[in-house]
C-alpha cells in the first residue's frame, strides 16, 4: 500500500520517453525510448510503482529507434515489440517480455507509434503517418519547416498533416489488406503552429466501446496533448470527444515533482488481478 498523498512513481536517473507498459501474469514491464535512441530497456514492477532497471532488449546502429510497442499473442504466446526506426515500423520477436528480441525487419514504410490490438483471432494493427515520404529527420525538419513558411505566407493550409491509420494483420508478423485512416488532425488543439499532428494511438475496449486514445499537437510544441475517440468496431468509424483534449503538457515542477518534456505520450495497463 502507498500513502494517498504520495507523489506518482517515478523511474529516476533515466532519460526515458514513449513509455509503454503491458501486465503478464501478473508482473508489469515498461519500455521507452532511450536518451541516445539507439536501444530499449525494460523495467520491471511487481506493483506497478517501484520499477526495477533490467537490461536492454533491442538495439539499432540509429540515434532514431522510438516508441516500443510490445504484444504477447495469445495464440502463438509469444512476444512481439514494434519498433519505430526514422520512419518506418519494424517488428522483433522473443520467448519472454525480457527478450532478448529478433529482428523480423520493416513491415510498414512511412509509419511511426505502433500499437496491436487482438480480438476474435484478428490482429489490428495502429499507427501514425502523415504519408509524406520522409528519408530521414532531417528532410521531414526541411519540409516541415517549408510547409509553415508557404502556410503563412500564401495563407492556405500547407502545413504536414500527420493522420493515424489502422492496418488489419494476418498475424503478428504480417500486414493483410490496406490500411484505413481512422482519424486526422482537424480539432485547434491537434493544430500545431509547425505541424498538424494526430499521434501515439493506443486502443483499449470497455463494455461494447472501442476507446482510442492519441496524443495531438506537436511534440515539441507548448501545446501537445491527448484526447481520445470512441468507436463500436476496432475499425471505426471514431468519434472524437467533445471532453477533448484531457490531458495537457506541463512544464511546471509542482505537478510531476521535476521539470519534464511533452509528458503526453501514454499507454494503459490493466491493473492484475
Amino acid at each position: 500500500m502507498h500513502d494517498e498523498g504520495a507523489n506518482p512513481a517515478l523511474i529516476v536517473e533515466e532519460s526515458l520517453a514513449d513509455p509503454h507498459v503491458i501486465e503478464h501474469d501478473g508482473r508489469y514491464y515498461l519500455y521507452g525510448t532511450a536518451g541516445v535512441a539507439d536501444h530499449y530497456d525494460v523495467f520491471v514492477s511487481d506493483d506497478g510503482w517501484d520499477w526495477e532497471k533490467k537490461h536492454s532488449v533491442f538495439a539499432k546502429d540509429t540515434d532514431i529507434l522510438w516508441a516500443p510497442n510490445v504484444f504477447h499473442d495469445p495464440v502463438s504466446e509469444r512476444f512481439y515489440l514494434y519498433y519505430s526506426l526514422d520512419f518506418s515500423l519494424g517488428v522483433a520477436e522473443a520467448d519472454t517480455p525480457l527478450g532478448p528480441f529478433e529482428d523480423r525487419g520493416i513491415i510498414v514504410e512511412d509509419a511511426i507509434d505502433a500499437f496491436v490490438y487482438f480480438e476474435d483471432g484478428d490482429y489490428y494493427l495502429y499507427y501514425a503517418s502523415a504519408n509524406e515520404g520522409f528519408k530521414d529527420v532531417a528532410e521531414m525538419g526541411a519540409r516541415m519547416f517549408r510547409g509553415m513558411l508557404d502556410t503563412l505566407l500564401s495563407g492556405e493550409e500547407r502545413r504536414i498533416r500527420k493522420r493515424i491509420y489502422v492496418q488489419q494483420m494476418r498475424s503478428p508478423l504480417k500486414p493483410v489488406g490496406q490500411p484505413r485512416e481512422l482519424i486526422a488532425a482537424t480539432d485547434d488543439w491537434e493544430k500545431g503552429y509547425s505541424l498538424q499532428v494526430v499521434e501515439g494511438p493506443w486502443l483499449f475496449k470497455e463494455g461494447e466501446t472501442y476507446y482510442l486514445i492519441y496524443s495531438g499537437s506537436p511534440t515539441h510544441e507548448s501545446g501537445y496533448a491527448v484526447g481520445y475517440a470512441t468507436a463500436e468496431s476496432p475499425l471505426g468509424p471514431f468519434r472524437k470527444s467533445p471532453d477533448n483534449p484531457v490531458f495537457y503538457s506541463s512544464s511546471d515542477p509542482a505537478v510531476f515533482g521535476r521539470k519534464v518534456y511533452c509528458p503526453c505520450y501514454h499507454s494503459v495497463a490493466r491493473l492484475a488481478q
